[in-house]
């Protein structure tokens, strides 16, 4: 005889309460939910993120499957935040905490018809070269975009469709936009340095709107970079400061003049926000 025993264990009940975590992927924290079993989970107040729009809920790290609030739970879920970059003003590169937005200079030249975006583009391009052209137009905007037919235009600046045309040309008449030398060439793509984004704006300011932009240049030679400054530019760069135009960009050595850098769009939007609420008046 073989006796057989057999220990029969009981079957095991299932969960009664199942467990949800929230990842909010570098937003605010969503607290854990306990659901009974078959319930539904309560869907949290939505986490925020500096620079972000909330999107929803999803049920995979790779943020594929939007999660249903629907459904009863059966087993221990965890969610998954997922979060698109808030456009500002329709821009898609600028955040409402970059400085140039929250100093008021981006509204500023928005709002007063200065400065745009690029044409069919949700870019502003904040950080993006400033050209000559770009200058130029910006200038031409203040003055209120106006017309010349008397003169003729710079010999890369025939193109009656470039969006600079009128500008550049008014501009050559004005006197506040000259060529190189004798070449007869604007160069309207030419990156702008800032010493001469800070003559742009002088020979604007002395000659549209007859204001005297003499400098005794001491406050511009207590900045750093001031050596560096050329020698045609030094009353421009010098009156820019005492106008509050330039500061000089800040450094962890302080602030710097740096002349000969390549100025930012929004290094303009600040500059001729300034120059036309402040200066201009």
């Amino acid at each position: 005889n073989v006796d057989l025993n057999f220990e029969i264990e009981p079957t095991k009940a299932p969960a009664s309460q199942f467990s949800i975590t929230f990842k909010s992927n570098g937003g605010t924290a969503v607290a854990s939910q306990t659901v009974q079993r078959g319930a539904k989970i309560a869907k949290p107040a939505s986490p925020t993120r500096t620079d972000y729009r909330f999107v929803g809920w999803y049920s995979d790290p790779n943020l594929r499957n939007e999660f249903d609030f629907t459904p009863g739970i059966y087993d221990d879920i965890t969610l998954y935040a997922k979060w698109e970059r808030s456009a500002y003003r329709g821009f898609t590169d600028v955040k409402p905490s970059d400085w140039y937005v929250k100093d008021g200079s981006l509204d500023y030249v928005l709002d007063h018809d200065i400065m745009h975006g690029y044409d069919w583009s949700t870019k502003f391009g904040p950080n993006d070269s400033v050209s000559r052209a770009q200058v130029i137009t910006v200038l031409w905007n203040l003055a209120g975009n106006p017309t010349v037919s008397h003169v003729d235009n710079f010999s890369d600046c025939t193109d009656p469709d470039a969006y600079y045309y009128d500008a550049v040309r008014w501009a050559r008449s004005v006197g506040i936009g000259n060529g190189y030398g004798d070449e007869n060439r604007f160069g309207p793509n030419d990156a702008v340095k800032r010493q001469d984004l800070a003559q742009f704006l002088a020979n604007y300011a002395s000659i549209v709107a007859k204001l005297d932009v003499s400098s005794n240049m001491v406050a511009a030679s207590t900045i750093s970079g001031w050596s560096s400054v050329s020698s045609y530019a030094r009353e421009a760069v010098g009156w820019a400061v005492d106008k509050g135009i330039i500061s000089g960009v800040d450094t962890n050595q302080g602030p710097q003049l740096q002349p000969h850098a390549t100025a930012w769009r929004s290094s303009l939007a600040a500059m001729v926000a300034h120059f036309h609420r402040d200066v201009l008046k």
